[in-house]
């Protein structure tokens, strides 16, 4: 068969006929890896939005962090930008708001739960002289595995427009914001270790 078709067509001809073909089959081939390059898709969190969770708010695309730093107990500083590698639950709160302080616990036994998966669990305290006051305060509640930071500007509840708290986001692996909750809730729950563990399972962008 390629014999008659090189008769038909002349040396030149079929040459020519080759490359063609040879050309349109590399970028078929190049297309195909650049649409597979581009077939990450944000999961559908919303299965997730019931039970403890039923007032999940989740973005359509992942939010990426704003630079802002915050504050350790031992005054170094902190950039939430930073963090990647790990899922991030990150709850701001307040000692003088009631709910916040109610959940804190539960907060901290999430930390205890999940401590060996790659989840981390923080709190960021938005008091005003907070160097003095969240330190005790902590230590009181006896909360153990939670990381507390500081942040007496409230510089993270204006970057990521929080009106209320308790507020919590949730940042994914590359440290982005995919999803956020407001309100106090049991952090000790299913409904939230499911949710946790699924973010932790998916691919980083």
């Amino acid at each position: 068969m390629p014999g008659a078709i090189f008769r038909s067509l002349g040396r030149n001809q079929f040459e020519k006929k080759i490359k063609q073909s040879a050309l349109f089959l590399l970028l078929l081939i190049s297309t195909s890896y650049a649409l597979a390059g581009n077939s990450f898709q944000q999961p559908d969190l919303t299965d997730f939005k019931k039970g403890e969770l039923k007032g999940l708010q989740v973005h359509p695309r992942p939010l990426p962090m704003p630079a802002y730093e915050l504050q350790e107990k031992t005054g170094n500083k902190v950039a939430l930008k930073s963090l990647t590698g790990t899922v991030t639950v990150v709850n701001i709160w307040a000692t003088w708001c009631g709910p916040c302080v109610k959940e804190l616990p539960s907060l901290d036994n999430l930390q205890r739960t999940v401590e060996k998966k790659r989840i981390k669990v923080i709190g960021v305290a938005q008091d005003r002289f907070s160097e003095e006051v969240v330190p005790k305060f902590i230590d009181k509640l006896k909360l153990k595995k939670i990381t507390i930071l500081l942040d007496s500007r409230s510089e993270m509840m204006r970057a990521h427009k929080v009106t209320g708290l308790p507020t919590t986001l949730f940042l994914d692996r590359s440290g982005n914001e995919v999803a956020r909750l407001n309100g106090a809730i049991d952090w000790s729950s299913e409904d939230v270790i499911r949710f946790v563990t699924f973010l932790v399972d998916q691919p980083i962008k």
